[in-house]
């Protein structure tokens, strides 16, 4: 940066006059000593000019950044693993001073995701103010628990949606079918389906308890159409409403998204490593459906592991449907073949 703009950095951050406006009551004038002035356009530049480089202090664990949302994260075998946690942890102790920065020890946690029985007990600290260990965490709006059953998730998914669907029906009286469905789609569905692709549920029962929010609303669109009876089952309803299941709907996410990883609408390095094509030893006489390699796994947690999942689901579709082509069509034609090929399964 140039001296002149450097200076203007300054004069914009120095000096600043604030008041605090409640009920039209307004504050004495005071000069901040911190912070960016609240709603400003150079605020999210300046936080990231000032916050990106805490990564340079991180030395053995990896790392992910959201705005003000640090977690890092290692394998622990070890006590020496643990050690090495500890010393990233120093390492952004001391970043928050060189900086001026005092975190807030009740707001971090550390969480052990095991299915061990005796997991290594270990003890992990801040500024000498031991972390506490939780056993579930919510990570920006997904609940996460030690085991990744996700328990937790879909109870509050279908407690919030379930509350939602219930302000729809009393309060959209007035409202066609066509309208409601647009609300169901905006207020309800919008909380089913967010961050579905991480929590897609392990347990039939889960999915089943998931599925019933939109078996409630089908049920009642039925319920105020002529001549069809809220009685029919399920797919029925589906069909009437020309809607996907909420299961089919969450394959459908996972497909469009590994779509846009492979053809570089999202840049993930560490996940398109993980993608293995199936290469065959002599020329095939027929084309290949199953064209990703899924990895084997032990347990139902690597099995209905995100991305396993989703290979494993293409590979299904792809077989049933051969026509589908995941690298020469387009996002809206592919998933327009994708939501057909779902509505005929």
């Amino acid at each position: 940066m140039g001296e002149n703009l450097l200076n203007w950095f300054r004069s914009y951050l120095r000096n600043r006059p604030q008041s605090v406006v409640v009920g039209g009551a307004e504050s004495t004038p005071y000069i901040a000593r911190s912070g960016v002035p609240q709603g400003s356009h150079l605020g999210p530049l300046l936080f990231l000019l000032f916050v990106n480089d805490v990564k340079n202090h991180i030395k053995h664990c990896k790392s992910s950044l959201f705005a003000d949302d640090l977690k890092i994260y290692k394998v622990i075998n070890t006590v020496c693993d643990a050690a090495l946690v500890q010393s990233d942890l120093n390492g952004i102790q001391h970043w928050c001073f060189l900086n001026g920065m005092i975190l807030n020890i009740n707001k971090c946690f550390h969480i052990k995701y095991t299915r061990k029985k005796k997991p290594l007990v270990t003890v992990y600290k801040l500024d000498g103010a031991p972390l506490k260990e939780v056993q579930e965490i919510r990570d920006l709006g997904v609940i996460i628990d030690k085991k990744l059953t996700f328990t937790s998730q879909v109870n509050k998914v279908v407690t919030t949606s379930a509350r939602m669907l219930g302000f729809l029906k009393r309060n959209a009286d007035c409202f066609g079918c066509t309208t409601k469905t647009i609300l169901y789609n905006a207020l309800v569905r919008s909380h089913v389906e967010f961050g579905s692709i991480i929590w897609n549920p392990l347990y039939a029962i889960h999915s089943q308890r998931v599925e019933s929010i939109q078996r409630s609303f089908t049920r009642h669109l039925a319920f105020i159409s002529r001549g069809f009876s809220h009685r029919q089952p399920y797919h029925q309803r589906l069909k009437k409403f020309n809607m996907l299941s909420l299961n089919n709907r969450r394959a459908l996410a996972g497909v469009t998204f590994l779509y846009k990883l492979l053809n570089n609408h999202l840049q993930n390095s560490d996940l398109l490593q993980e993608i293995k094509f199936v290469v065959p030893y002599s020329f095939p006489r027929f084309k290949i459906n199953n064209i990703f390699q899924i990895p084997s796994a032990k347990t139902n947690l690597g099995v209905q592991a995100p991305l396993v999942r989703i290979l494993r689901d293409f590979n299904k579709l792809n077989t049933a449907y051969p026509e589908l082509d995941i690298f020469g069509s387009g996002l809206i034609g592919f998933r327009e073949s994708i939501v057909g090929c779902l509505s005929r399964t």
